[in-house]
């Protein structure tokens, strides 16, 4: 009898142990739980944040576009107004405005490089940030599988 207590002592010494050390591992595991779910967090404040600045520089950059189109059709409404006005007057005064004219259009040339230098720029960081949205979410993606992972182990 003695040698079965001792056995069933044995016995509940291991399970004592074991559970113990599941314990363990359960705490271990809830921490990497909490970590994991304050990086998601932190993963989606982020998302948000760079979803906002997209919106934000394409609002700019529509802005800018409507600008531009303004300032073009003003462009192209000066332009009409001194051809008219060159046509009334006499040669000398369309000398003059024709070198102004000149100097108009190249100013337009200059102002429509300098816009599309600008376009192309916002594209550009229009760009960066889809990929910078693609690889945030990859990652969380990521995360989501070792989430996933964790959870199944």
């Amino acid at each position: 009898m003695s040698e079965r207590l001792d056995r069933i002592e044995a016995i509940l010494e291991r399970v004592a142990q074991q559970q113990e050390k599941q314990s363990e591992e359960i705490d271990t595991l809830l921490g990497v739980v909490a970590a994991n779910e304050r990086e998601v967090r932190e993963l989606t404040d982020k998302s948000k944040y760079n979803e906002q600045l997209f919106e934000i520089i394409r609002a700019e950059a529509q802005a800018d576009r409507d600008e531009t189109r303004r300032l073009f059709n003003d462009a192209v409404s000066q332009m009409e107004a001194n051809r008219a006005e060159i046509r009334a007057e006499a040669q000398a005064d369309r000398d003059e405005t024709r070198r102004l004219f000149n100097d108009a259009v190249s100013q337009m040339e200059a102002n429509r490089a300098e816009d599309r230098k600008r376009f192309d720029a916002q594209q550009e960081v229009i760009q960066r940030l889809l990929v910078e949205l693609v690889e945030m979410n990859r990652d969380n993606r990521r995360l989501s599988d070792r989430v996933g992972r964790i959870e199944a182990s």
